[in-house]
This record gives C-alpha cells, sequence and structure tokens, in this order.
C-alpha cells in the first residue's frame, strides 16, 4: 500500500506541475522552414501508398476484399449464401465505414488507398499536436516520429488499428489542450472523439480511455478536487456505452495467451522495424544515440508518465486476447510516440545536429521502404495472375505455407492474402477470407473446413492454392487435384473430381 500510494503521489506531482517550459517567439523564417519540412513528410509519408499498385501490407488485400463484399452484399446471392451480414456494433470498423460509401464513388483500389492515407495524415496531425502540447510550439521532434505510421503493424496490414492509433492521437491531443478548462461543449466533443476511436478500432478507445484516466487521478492527487475529476473523465460513459452493446451483441474475450520472453524482446523494434534486419538494427542504434542527446532532461512529464505506462503494459499483458492477436504489441506504437514526443529539447548545436540525423534516416527507410513495396507489388501482381482463368463463384481452399521465416519471407509472407483479390474479380470463395465472429461484420455461414487432405473437406472445394506447402499435403494432392497455373513455387491446383 505504502508503494501504491508513492507511486500515485509521484504521478500526481507530474502530471500536476505547471509547464516549465517557456514559450519562445518563432522567427519567419524557422516558420516557415518548419512547415516545409511537415509538408515534405507528408509528401514521403503519402508516396508509398500511392506509387506502388499493391501496398506490401500482408492483411490488406483481405480488408479490402471485405469491403467489396459489404458494398454489394445485397447485389448478387452468392455472399448472402456464403456470409452473414452482423449490423451488431463491431470496435474494428474503421476501414469498413470509410471505404464502403467511398467505394460507390471512386474504384474501390483508389478508395482503399484514400482510407490509408488517412491514417497516415491522422498519423501526422496527432504527433504534431502532442508534441505542441510537449512544447508550447510546433514541435521539431514530430517531424522523423511521424515516420514511424510506416513500422511492423502496417507492413502486417493491421490497416483498422493504424486508423485508429492515428484518432487516439489526435484525440489525445485534443484533450491535453482543453482539459483544464473542460466545458460542456469539451465535454460533447470528447465523447464523440471517444465514439471515433471505439469505432475504429477497440485498442484506439482503450488507448484514450487509460491515457485521460491516469493524468486526471494524478491531477486529482495533487489538487485533491473531485469535480475537475469528474468533467476530466465523464466523457467516457459515452464509448461505454457502446463497448456494452457491443459485449451484448456478439463480444468475446476469446483465449488468453502471454508472449515468450523472446518475443517481447523482438517486438520491442516493431515501431521501427521493417523489411532488412541489418538496416533496422542500425535504424534504432541511430535513434537511441539522436534522443540521448535530444533528451538533456527536458521532458512534458504528464507525457511521459502516459508512454511509460503504456511499455508497463506492454510487458505485462498477454499476446492474445479478445479473439485478437498481438494485445500486447498493440501499445508499443502509441508508448514509442508518447515517449520521443514528451522530449522538449534545449535546442544546441548537438541538438541540431541530431535532428538532422534523426531526419535524414527517416526519409532513407523511407526510400527503403518504397522499393521494397515495389518489388513486392510486382511479385504480387504475377501470384494474382494465376487466377485469371478462374471461373466465375470458384470455392478455394489455401494452404498455409510451412516456413515464412525463411531470407525472403517477409516479401512473400501475403502471397496467402494477395488471392483475396479473386474474390473482387471473379467472387471466389477463399478459405482464408477474415469473417471472424466478434471482429467483422461479415460472419461465416458455415464453418470452415480444418484439414484438406480429408475427402470431405476437399469435396467442399474446387481449387487448391499452395506456396511452399508440407510433403504430406503435396503428395496427397497430386492424388487428387491437377496443377493448373504455377508460378515461382505457388500453384493453383484444380481438384479432379472425376478422379476421386
Amino acid at each position: 500500500m505504502r508503494f501504491m500510494a508513492a507511486m500515485a503521489r509521484r504521478i500526481g506531482d507530474f502530471a500536476g506541475q505547471p509547464d516549465p517550459l517557456p514559450v519562445e517567439p518563432r522567427s519567419t523564417r524557422v516558420a516557415t522552414l518548419y512547415w516545409a519540412l511537415f509538408g515534405f513528410v507528408l509528401l514521403a509519408l503519402l508516396a508509398p501508398i500511392w506509387i506502388v499498385r499493391d501496398p506490401g501490407m500482408v492483411d490488406y488485400p483481405n480488408h479490402l476484399a471485405r469491403c467489396y463484399i459489404l458494398a454489394h452484399y445485397h447485389d448478387s446471392p452468392v455472399w448472402a449464401e456464403r456470409y452473414i451480414l452482423v449490423r451488431a456494433p463491431r470496435p474494428n470498423l474503421a476501414m469498413e465505414l470509410c471505404v464502403v460509401p467511398l467505394e460507390r464513388i471512386v474504384p474501390l483500389a483508389a478508395s482503399g488507398k484514400i482510407f490509408l492515407s488517412l491514417s497516415a495524415l491522422l498519423f501526422a496531425l496527432g504527433c504534431f499536436g502532442i508534441g505542441r502540447y510537449a512544447c508550447g510550439k510546433p514541435s521539431w521532434l514530430s517531424l522523423p516520429v511521424a515516420f514511424t505510421f510506416y513500422n511492423s503493424t502496417l507492413f502486417w496490414g493491421f490497416a483498422n488499428y493504424l486508423f485508429g492509433v492515428g484518432v487516439f492521437l489526435c484525440s489525445f491531443a485534443y484533450w491535453l489542450h482543453i482539459h483544464k478548462r473542460m466545458r460542456l461543449m469539451h465535454l460533447a466533443v470528447c465523447g464523440l472523439l471517444g465514439l471515433a476511436c471505439f469505432y475504429a478500432h477497440l485498442s484506439s478507445f482503450v488507448f484514450f480511455a487509460a491515457a485521460c484516466c491516469l493524468l486526471a487521478l494524478g491531477e486529482y492527487w495533487h489538487e485533491r478536487k473531485l469535480a475537475p475529476l469528474l468533467r476530466k473523465t465523464a466523457w467516457i460513459l459515452v464509448p461505454c456505452g457502446a463497448m456494452f452493446a457491443y459485449m451484448r451483441h456478439g463480444g468475446q474475450t476469446g483465449r488468453i495467451a502471454w508472449s515468450s520472453a523472446s518475443q517481447k524482446l523482438t517486438q520491442l523494434f516493431g515501431p521501427i522495424r521493417a523489411y532488412h534486419p541489418a538496416f533496422d538494427g542500425l535504424a534504432a542504434a541511430v535513434f537511441l544515440v539522436c534522443f540521448a542527446v535530444l533528451f538533456r532532461r527536458a521532458v512534458r512529464r504528464p507525457i511521459l508518465i502516459v508512454g511509460l505506462a503504456f511499455l508497463l503494459l506492454y510487458f505485462v499483458l498477454p499476446d492474445s486476447a479478445f479473439t485478437g492477436t498481438s494485445a500486447d504489441a498493440r501499445f508499443l506504437l502509441p508508448a514509442f510516440v508518447l515517449l520521443a514526443l514528451s522530449i522538449a529539447p534545449r535546442w544546441g548545436r548537438a541538438q541540431t545536429i541530431a535532428l538532422g540525423v534523426l531526419l535524414a534516416v527517416q526519409f532513407i527507410r523511407q526510400a527503403v521502404v518504397l522499393g521494397d513495396w515495389e518489388k513486392i507489388s510486382a511479385t504480387t501482381e504475377q501470384v494474382i495472375a494465376l487466377g485469371d482463368h478462374l471461373p466465375e463463384n470458384a470455392r478455394i481452399y489455401a494452404v498455409r505455407p510451412v516456413d515464412q521465416n525463411q531470407p525472403d519471407g517477409k516479401f512473400t509472407r501475403g502471397y496467402i492474402h494477395a488471392i483475396e483479390a479473386w474474390t473482387i474479380s471473379h467472387h471466389a470463395d477463399i478459405d482464408t477470407f477474415f469473417a471472424l465472429a466478434g471482429q467483422q461484420p461479415l460472419e461465416f455461414r458455415h464453418p470452415r473446413c480444418e484439414e484438406i487432405a480429408a475427402p470431405s473437406c476437399l469435396a467442399q472445394y474446387d481449387y487448391v492454392w499452395t506456396y511452399d506447402p508440407p510433403q504430406p499435403t503435396l503428395d496427397s494432392l497430386r492424388n487428387v487435384a491437377i496443377a493448373q497455373s504455377s508460378w515461382n513455387g505457388v500453384v493453383l491446383w484444380r481438384v479432379n473430381r472425376q478422379g476421386r
């Protein structure tokens, strides 16, 4: 109890201290340079999204296919036969709420890229808002930190999560600026922002609620006034109502499983990890050195406290919860952003050089990602082309690769979801489609088959897709299916019903 009381008192001291950082006047030349660089950062964030045909995001084609089905669910009896449309609230709808309406105005591929662009812009604006609160003026550190939008969760294709992080950063920045003068209008806006966080992604609401409650409780410990505490946190009742409705209409806790110590250590580099371990390691070393130079004990303590709390939650939370995975790793990106933006440097020559090095490394890293995405896009097109001659409404079973940790695994692991393009072009039914109960607004009408080798299972499919399959599966397929098309180890098999 003494330990908890001491911690609460320490947080109260941190959160309750007035801002000691002076607001220095900014010259026109410096302001012009800042906004010019901010514009270049935004262009660099958007460039990979619009230059490449298929963004190098593993799950992204799956999410895009689901949006297509939702937009055309009532246009074809095929979708109603395969999936149940669930109208209950779901805290994982960012892409659906954006792309499905847009698809009626612009092509689906462009709608998806508009959504990704909005995600990047929200992330950058959130970094700007929190940095401005930390420094009392636009923060130079918000420029290199904005590049962390390109992180391992983006490359895995966690589209709704990334959008939700952007919504959280913007919402938290707004709350930070107004929470000490909270009025009814501010309360209503925070309630709406809380709903936006909830429907974007469940983690976004958790981030927003946890960050605001932590700082509000710290300030309560310092001030010992209940009324301000209630004003600062009352908005949470609005999204909590949506959460209650979700849990009553299909919400599930799923299984609980923890990551190993080695997984926790590896995931720590998620905010800067991309496709090349050597380059990622070098970038991480540069970041540590530069932030050490910039730190110099000049921090905005409330933001630092929230960042440290999120980092602690990463270490203590399980990997799997609420039918989803990487529950602990979700806290890493906001923790990294908040810890970095809590720094309010006292500028000198060394700090200016460190900032320049950070920006240079981030622009180089962005160029490397663009090159890698072009490579992934080119090979993805080859994989998709294997299905050019598929009949309409074909049912396809996709065999998971044996090993995705091979040298080029980061460039090929998206193949199994790239074929969801056939859902859009041929109305194909692919068993890797994301339509899980409690997570998506579509659910499978019939359970999926788990073992393709079983005769009863194979009878449900017209084709089998493989890439580096297990040898027993390959041997079984050769007896009951014919290779129809192949490319670089990827094979589309047509089930030979006459020979069975």
